[in-house]
C-alpha cells in the first residue's frame, strides 16, 4: 500500500467508524466498494472529499443503499467511483442528472422510466468510457443531445418498448467515440439502419427480426458492426455475406 493511502474493503460503516476516517491523516482513502451507511456518515465522507482523494471502486446497484441514505447523497457519492450501475433508480431529476454529469470514473449505467431532452443533455456531459442508459423510449430531443455525448470509448442505448426515429438515428449517427451500441425492442424500418449505419465507427446493433432490405441497408456503409437478431433466413444470411461493411460475428450469423 502506498503511503498516505488507506485502502478499506468494508461491507458497512457506523458513524463512529466515519468519524475516525475523518480525523485519519491518510491522503487517499480507498474503498473497494461504497459500504452501507445512514446519512451522518455520509455528511462526514463527503467533507472529507473536500480534503483527501476518495475513491470507490464500484457502486454496483442503488437499492441497497436507499434503504439507507438519501438518494440526492448516493448520487453524490457516485461522482467518486470507477464503476456505477444506478439501478433501482428509474427517473433522474434536472438536479440529479446535473450532478452525475461530473462523474469521471470508467462505465456509468442507468436504468430509467424516461428520457427527457435537459436529463439526457446533462449526461451527455459525463466525461467516461462507457454510458449505458436503457429506456422504454428515446424522443428526438433526447437522442439529439446524446449525440453529443463525452463518453469517450462507448454510447451504450437500449430501447426495450420501441424502435427509434430516422430522425433520432440520424443524430445518434453523429457521436464522436469509437463504438455506438443501440438495442431497438421493436423491428426497425431499414430507413433507421440506413441512418445507424452513418456512424463510422464499431456498430453493434441488437434487434427482434431483421428484413432483406433492412440488412442491406446496415451494411452498406464503412466501419464494423457486430449484429445480434434472430436467425437470419438464407437470403439474408447471404446480403450480410455479401456486405460492404465487415461484420466481427458473421460466422455466427451465417453458420
Amino acid at each position: 500500500m502506498l503511503p498516505g493511502v488507506l485502502h478499506l474493503n468494508y461491507c458497512s460503516i457506523t458513524l463512529s467508524a466515519a468519524q475516525a476516517l475523518a480525523s485519519s491523516s491518510a491522503e487517499t482513502i480507498e474503498f473497494t466498494e461504497l459500504p452501507l451507511m445512514n446519512d451522518a456518515c455520509v455528511s462526514l465522507v463527503l467533507e472529507m472529499a473536500e480534503h483527501v482523494k476518495l475513491s470507490i471502486g464500484r457502486i454496483w446497484g442503488a437499492s441497497e443503499y436507499l434503504g439507507r441514505m438519501e438518494r440526492m447523497n448516493l448520487i453524490l457519492l457516485s461522482r467518486y467511483a470507477e464503476s456505477v450501475n444506478l439501478e433501482g433508480i428509474s427517473d433522474l431529476s434536472h438536479q440529479e442528472a446535473d450532478v452525475l454529469s461530473a462523474f469521471q470514473g470508467h462505465q456509468l449505467l442507468l436504468h430509467l422510466d424516461r428520457l427527457d431532452e435537459v436529463t439526457a443533455a446533462h449526461l451527455s456531459r459525463v466525461r467516461t468510457e462507457l454510458l449505458m442508459l436503457e429506456v422504454p423510449r428515446l424522443c428526438d430531443d433526447a437522442a439529439t443531445a446524446l449525440s453529443r455525448s463525452l463518453a469517450s470509448e462507448e454510447l451504450q442505448i437500449s430501447v426495450s418498448e420501441d424502435s427509434v426515429s430516422v430522425k433520432a438515428a440520424d443524430e445518434l449517427s453523429q457521436y464522436g467515440g469509437h463504438a455506438l451500441s443501440i438495442e431497438l425492442g421493436i423491428e426497425p424500418s431499414p430507413d433507421i439502419l440506413r441512418m445507424l449505419a452513418q456512424f463510422t465507427g464499431h456498430l453493434r446493433i441488437t434487434v427482434p427480426r431483421l428484413t432483406a432490405e433492412a440488412a442491406m441497408a446496415v451494411g452498406n456503409s464503412n466501419g464494423t458492426l457486430e449484429l445480434h437478431c434472430e436467425t437470419p433466413t438464407p437470403d439474408i444470411r447471404q446480403i450480410l455475406l455479401n456486405s460492404k461493411r465487415e461484420i466481427t460475428n458473421l460466422d455466427e450469423l451465417t453458420g
